[in-house]
């Protein structure tokens, strides 16, 4: 980001973030320019500040569906790991995007981050979008709440932090070229990081004997409902993506799955089976709905 587009009121919250937690979760609606400010502050906070990119439906960092992390430093950030979600839509992937932000978290202070920035997904609307903001920080323990905020309609999350010292609490404005973007522009975005994803891509076995295997229940008799095109993800021993799959045959009694992904995910430890349809191409559709775009 130019530094000259950069807001002055963002430049006067670096002093308030000299004291305090050494993380920031930061809030926004969809299209408040909240992943603009977030990359802006990894980037100015200080050395080893990494980025939580928690945005599932327009990840920065790793592919859609996953929660990626990455270093900032010299104007460019790569995706250091990331972890699989399995959806688009953080309304119907709470649970799931939970346990891989826990993850994310560990992964990043393991890998010695002095400072983190939290980009979140832009669902504001309702208790349950609060309920899962506050259930991030929960899981970070402190951080400087930042909300990017156009008119009031962060109201409900200012009353969730007012006065709690684990979380001091910022209301900041989006910079002026935030603008919004269509709903059909949001998943051309996502496709175009499908296809990227599954550049390369091969068929792949996976011997389901000695994979562990989560997200479609006991995989016997009666045949779970897992048509293929089902998204998933395959990790490694540590629950980092190796790479995203798209599944093309499921045999429990033979205990083999046959899936569609780069050549590295043949090595892959275990196999979280999403919510959503992939096509190679990038479209894709929800499982409960093959019509309806819940991307927040």
């Amino acid at each position: 980001m130019n530094d000259c587009e950069v807001p002055e009121v963002w430049r006067e919250a670096l002093g308030a973030l000299a004291e305090g937690p050494r993380q920031a979760l930061v809030v926004g609606a969809t299209d408040a320019g909240k992943s603009t400010f977030c990359r802006w502050l990894a980037e100015v906070w200080g050395v080893e500040t990494w980025l939580i990119d928690a945005d599932v439906g327009q990840s920065q960092l790793g592919p859609p569906a996953t929660i990626g992390c990455g270093k900032a430093g010299g104007g460019r950030m790569t995706t250091e790991a990331a972890f699989f979600v399995g959806d688009v839509s953080p309304v119907t992937s709470a649970a799931a995007g939970l346990g891989a932000f826990a993850r994310a978290v560990r992964a990043v202070r393991e890998a010695g981050a002095a400072r983190v920035v939290i980009d979140t997904t832009g669902w504001v609307s309702g208790a349950d979008a609060v309920a899962l903001k506050l259930a991030q920080g929960n899981i970070l323990g402190s951080a400087h709440v930042m909300l990017i905020e156009r008119a009031s309609e962060l109201r409900a999350f200012r009353r969730a932090w007012r006065g709690l010292p684990d979380f001091p609490l910022h209301v900041l404005p989006p910079a002026a070229a935030a603008r919004a973007r269509s709903p059909g522009e949001r998943r051309a975005f996502r496709e175009t990081a499908f296809r990227a994803a599954l550049a390369g891509a091969v068929e792949c076995e996976l011997d389901l004997r000695e994979v562990a295997v989560s997200g479609v229940g006991e995989l016997e008799t009666p045949l779970p409902a897992l048509p293929p095109g089902q998204l998933l993800g395959l990790n490694d021993a540590r629950g980092r993506l190796i790479c995203l799959g798209v599944l093309l045959h499921l045999e429990p009694q033979a205990g083999r799955l046959t899936c569609l992904c780069r050549p590295a995910g043949a090595d892959a430890a275990e196999v979280r089976v999403g919510r959503i349809f992939l096509q190679p191409d990038g479209t894709h559709s929800s499982r409960i709905s093959l019509t309806q775009d819940t991307d927040s």
